[in-house]
């Protein structure tokens, strides 16, 4: 391979080598991206759960049999 990348002009190598680092400065680029982008999402959906969590807990007691009941406003389901 060396000798083929020799014998290519020095405006086809340049011209290689400046794509090459532009795809992985855009690959680096859209890694960071998605990272910072599932943290966000990630964190929405955990800060939901509690919330919904801290709003069912209070409604759900374990009876003698062991059987978990969901009451609703008074109403055992």
């Amino acid at each position: 391979m060396t000798g083929w990348w020799l014998r290519r002009s020095v405006r086809l190598r340049l011209a290689l080598w400046y794509a090459a680092a532009t795809a992985l400065v855009l690959i680096l680029f859209a890694w960071f991206v998605y990272e910072v982008i599932e943290h966000r999402l990630a964190a929405e959906i955990d800060r939901q759960l509690r919330i919904d969590f801290d709003l069912v807990e209070p409604q759900l007691s374990v009876n003698n049999e062991g059987r978990v009941d969901w009451t609703l406003r008074g109403i055992s389901w």
